[in-house]
């Protein structure tokens, strides 16, 4: 009986070693990687991989300088995201006759409504620009915004496709991950179409 325990805890000893070295290893492996994205300024790939590195190991100490890189670099590029979307952007995938825009500045975005037989426009909403903290699984958020009623959005502009053209799409709510994201295609859409897009009429 005493083998037998002796056994189970060598085993269990044995599995817990070898857990501790893959995970030593992929940290290592994520880091590095992390470090060669950051080399090339891709920031945004850099501040996921340092993530999955911490991740790996969040006590260890390699784990703790990951950590500290994806507390710098999350605001510098949501910074880098506002410049992006700062100016004045106009709905165009509406079918109704009246029109809508955003305005966007440095600490806001807001809502206008121009009616047809209207010659100005009409605040309708106005949102502080304020980012989600919480991380969704095993993936760093950085570029969702929480709403005053609590909805997650995502603003979404592809550079490689066209920086004058704003996706933006409603997530869930903050805390509540019970509805997954939807795949996301490399333009900006979703596996349901629901993608609201502006395209910017002036840049500020």
């Amino acid at each position: 009986m005493k083998k037998a325990v002796l056994l189970i805890i060598m085993v269990f000893s044995l599995k817990s070693f070898s857990q501790k070295k893959d995970a030593e290893y992929y940290q290592k492996d994520w880091y590095a990687k992390a470090k060669i994205e950051l080399q090339k300024s891709d920031l945004c790939t850099a501040l996921v991989q340092f993530y999955w590195a911490y991740e790996n190991d969040p006590k260890s100490k390699l784990g703790k300088v990951c950590l500290k890189k994806v507390d710098s670099l999350k605001p510098i590029i949501r910074e880098n995201l506002i410049e992006q979307w700062k100016g004045w952007w106009k709905l165009k995938n509406d079918e109704s006759n009246n029109q809508y825009f955003l305005e966007i500045t440095q600490t806001e975005i807001r809502f206008y409504e121009k009616k047809n037989d209207s010659r100005g426009k009409t605040l309708t909403r106005t949102e502080k620009i304020l980012f989600n903290e919480i991380n969704f699984g095993s993936y760093p958020t950085y570029w969702e915004l929480i709403f005053a009623d609590n909805q997650i959005w995502n603003f979404n502009i592809i550079d490689n496709i066209d920086k004058n053209i704003l996706y933006t799409s409603k997530s869930n709510k903050v805390g509540d991950y019970t509805i997954k994201h939807l795949a996301t295609y490399r333009d900006g859409r979703k596996t349901k179409d629901d993608r609201i897009i502006y395209k910017r009429i002036k840049r500020v």
